[in-house]
């Protein structure tokens, strides 16, 4: 079993130090009825980079998308985000199999809370990282590939135990699971502050109701730092 438990300050310098690339960004087109969706490219492109299929928490990216987009840019990993409310994610998968930009043959997933919960049965996704996906009721089975779960110890939605039960449960259908608990941490610590609040109220991820969502920018730093070594690592394993 692979559990870490993680402490922020030793690794707060390395976290801060990533410099991200310069994004290039094209929309990608699906036809009439369907939702687009936007394609961020990093900026010097040496190669065919894999490709990230980003998932908000939520009908609609927002800003928690922003520091994760960064860290896998300067991964030199590009990044598909569905813009629409009801997107495609069949249809947008299967778009990247003729954009010369990217290699479709290496497609990552990354996704959050309720976007953590959506069934993708049959895709090409070779690494999936999910973030605080509601563990108290279980969500769907990840694609197959290596898995990165990742959770405070402080978040109803996605009690401890609870986590560490599903990785056990993943591990025996087959996953290689990662699964790493952030100490003090609630729900969506990587919401962005508006004005001087620092905390919201969001849907909880696995049902009614609404939870209580505080910013904390260093776990917010962490979690995208090691999101994007994750999906570099599993990636280029698929190369």
């Amino acid at each position: 079993m692979r559990l870490t438990s993680l402490c922020l300050a030793p690794w707060l310098t390395l976290c801060l130090a990533v410099m991200p690339a310069a994004a290039r960004d094209t929309t990608i087109g699906l036809g009439e009825g369907h939702a687009a969706a936007l394609l961020h490219l990093p900026a010097a492109l040496h190669h065919r980079p894999p490709v990230v299929l980003m998932l908000a928490d939520g009908p609609a990216p927002d800003m928690r998308s922003d520091r994760h987009i960064e860290h896998l840019l300067g991964a030199g990993i590009a990044v598909v985000e569905p813009q629409g409310p009801t997107p495609d994610l069949a249809a947008i998968l299967q778009s990247l199999v003729h954009r010369p930009e990217v290699d479709a043959g290496r497609i990552g997933l990354l996704a959050r809370g309720r976007g953590a919960r959506i069934d993708l049965p049959g895709s090409p996704i070779l690494a999936s990282v999910l973030l605080y996906p509601g563990c108290a009721s279980p969500p769907p089975r990840p694609a197959p590939g290596a898995v990165l779960l990742m959770h405070g110890d402080a978040d109803p939605a996605n009690p401890p135990a609870a986590c560490a039960q599903l990785a056990e449960a993943w591990r025996g259908q087959g996953l290689e699971v990662a699964h790493h608990v952030i100490r003090g941490a609630g729900y969506a610590w990587d919401i962005r502050p508006v004005g001087p609040a620092s905390a919201e109220m969001l849907p909880r991820p696995d049902g009614p109701g609404r939870l209580r969502a505080e910013a904390w920018p260093a776990a917010a730093e962490f979690a995208a730092h090691r999101a994007a070594r994750f999906l570099a690592a599993e990636l280029d394993r698929g190369s």
